[in-house]
């Protein structure tokens, strides 16, 4: 289906909330925009590095400044102060403390290793909300390829300090550049202000041609967490899931979908150096009717010691498991698709052992390897893994669709912040 049919197809939905989307029913409407950052993955595309609001009054845009995640308060108390976390957004499931331990619902940083995208927002949005922020009529989510998009459309820009930033650029510069050659304090101002300025410029300038440019340049970014939205409205809710827009762990028994979702945990912003590559052989078909595929997912380290041993702790990480200054330790999530199963043949991988990382803590026994849990209907397993600079961690396994399945397995992997 070509972008206007699939629109067509959902604007029975979409249309009858243009008013309230716009704020031109019963009030303003507030949406909370956040800045993934791929430089420290997460399983939604990156860190909630900085946030910010859009404000839509009858039709009439206002962005309010981006502030770093960081550089404000904590949107929440410190575990300390005991925070009831039955009562978080809206409560933690067994499922999400086995995979993703109870920081998921309660440390905003922490909401986006959940690769369920609405589940993150409605969490974050909760713990905006819970420091007297204000309720948010929905969230809007995008990484450095969205900015490009608009950049694309605005043209570039210039910051303050004289650094010009345009769609060829704005990743290496904001992901890269900026932590290996600022303070904390100039990259947090750094990227804010790009942030701010891209998005006066978009809006100040809006138009039929714009708009029409931005959908163009998006759309075929649709299922790829690039952009990603979630309204508590269903009606809006619905409208942009079919938009593909709403970041959900995709699929059906019969439109099978393989899972692959990556979260930093070296405590650093050197996922730039980063690769995940996943390849789907052939489906063999079964009696049953289901389909078997050889798979094969690797992950890369491109961060080499001469160059690490130039950037500072921040970005090269504090984990104190880190076994070198290169080391990466990365949560690796795999989800069979609905009805289906995962065989593992290799695993040619160093493993964190979970009795160090999440074992206690999470209420799960040790298991050597990959481990098997279960979330929202699909089979999961996953793992921590470490991976030295120039190495390569293998996982080959066998994904089995349901019997219902109508169409071939398809991917959804946690978008990277390049491609090596």
């Amino acid at each position: 289906l070509n972008a206007l049919e699939i629109v067509a197809q959902n604007s029975s939905s979409l249309a009858p909330n243009i008013e309230y989307l716009l704020g031109a029913e019963n009030g303003p409407r507030k949406y909370l925009l956040i800045a993934l950052n791929a430089a420290e993955l997460r399983s939604v595309g990156g860190l909630p590095g900085s946030y910010g609001t859009l404000t839509v009054d009858n039709g009439k845009i206002s962005v309010e400044d981006f502030l770093s995640l960081q550089a404000t308060e904590r949107l929440v108390p410190n575990e300390e102060e005991n925070i009831d976390t039955t009562t978080i957004a809206p409560g933690l499931t067994d499922e999400e403390q086995i995979l993703f331990g109870r920081r998921v619902v309660n440390v905003p940083a922490e909401t986006a290793t959940n690769p369920q995208f609405s589940r993150f927002a409605e969490s974050f949005s909760y713990l905006y909300t819970l420091r007297g922020h204000g309720d948010v009529d929905g969230v809007v989510a995008m990484d450095l390829v969205f900015f490009e998009s608009i950049l694309a459309i605005t043209g570039s820009i210039t910051t303050s300090a004289g650094i010009e930033v345009n769609s060829e650029n704005a990743s290496q510069l904001l992901l890269h550049d900026s932590y290996a050659y600022m303070k904390n304090a100039e990259q947090d101002a750094f990227f804010s202000e790009v942030a701010n300025t891209c998005f006066d410029s978009f809006f100040s300038n809006l138009n039929g041609k714009t708009v029409l440019q931005l959908f163009k340049s998006i759309w075929y970014t649709r299922y790829t967490r690039h952009l990603q939205t979630w309204f508590p409205n269903d009606e809006l809710e619905q409208a942009f899931l079919g938009l593909g827009f709403g970041g959900e762990i995709a699929g059906t028994e019969e439109e099978p979908y393989l899972g692959v979702f990556v979260n930093d945990d070296t405590w650093s912003k050197v996922s730039w150096y980063l690769d995940i590559n996943t390849t789907i052989g052939e489906g063999v078909e079964k009696p049953d009717g289901s389909k078997e595929y050889l798979v094969t997912t690797t992950i890369s380290n491109h961060l080499y010691t001469d160059e690490a041993n130039e950037l500072r702790d921040y970005v090269t990480g504090f984990n104190w498991r880190k076994r070198s200054r290169t080391d990466m330790l990365d949560w690796v999530f795999i989800y069979a698709p609905l009805g289906g199963s995962i065989t593992f043949h290799e695993e040619d991988a160093y493993f964190t052992p979970l009795d160090k990382t999440r074992a206690g803590f999470n209420g799960i026994e040790e298991v050597e390897g990959m481990n098997k849990a279960s979330h929202l209907g699909h089979e999961v397993w996953f793992a921590e893994v470490q991976i030295f600079g120039g190495e390569t961690v293998t996982l080959t396994y066998t994904v089995t669709t349901s019997p219902k399945q109508q169409y071939e397995l398809s991917l959804q992997q946690t978008p990277t912040a390049t491609t090596w």
